[in-house]
């Protein structure tokens, strides 16, 4: 949900869940081949966090607008529009570890579903939003979420023995999205 102040900028609210939210492909090939780590028994695997449900609220700038006219009786307004903001978003990961060992996997490490927990999260992005009539719109857009995360991993540089590390980075989450907007 939008609200313009003028016509180049505007505040939204959004919120939403991920209904299909799962493990990626990714981690199954990663338990397929961690066999052959020898003394790691928690792999660094941050980039496996995935979101659940998140809220937002941020800024919309609208810089450049335009007309398409498709016919006589079919004008379309199109508008370039940037968003950012902040929020909390909540995330799920598959920890990969040898003291927690799952029996569904043929592995040496077993996969732990871990609730992350709340984040506070940032995001940015921007896309087209096309007005084919008074009320309604289509819009493309691409959106990055992200928060700052530090976490305990171990490490085995080569030829030397296995420590331990804390590791920082930032976790993204990338939208690709395509919605129907009805605007009064």
């Amino acid at each position: 949900m939008a609200y313009y102040f003028t016509d180049w900028l505007g505040l939204e609210v959004e919120g939403g869940y991920a209904f299909l939210s799962d493990d990626r492909k990714l981690l199954n090939e990663i338990l397929r081949t961690a066999e052959t780590i020898e003394g790691i028994e928690r792999l660094p695997l941050d980039d496996l966090k995935r979101m659940t449900w998140w809220a937002t609220g941020g800024l919309v700038f609208s810089p450049l607008y335009g007309k398409l006219n498709l016919s006589a009786e079919l004008a379309v307004s199109i508008h370039l529009y940037l968003v950012g903001g902040a929020g909390v978003a909540q995330y799920h990961y598959s920890k990969l570890d040898h003291t927690e060992q799952d029996p569904a996997f043929d592995s040496r490490f077993g996969k732990v579903d871990t609730d992350y927990g709340m984040k506070p999260s940032f995001y940015f992005g921007g896309g087209l939003r096309f007005h084919f009539a008074e009320h309604w719109s289509v819009r493309f857009e691409i959106r990055d979420v992200f928060f700052h995360d530090e976490y305990e991993a171990q490490h085995k540089p080569a030829g030397v023995d296995v420590e331990d590390k804390t590791i920082t980075d930032f976790v993204h989450t990338v939208f690709l999205r395509l919605g129907v907007c009805y605007a009064f």
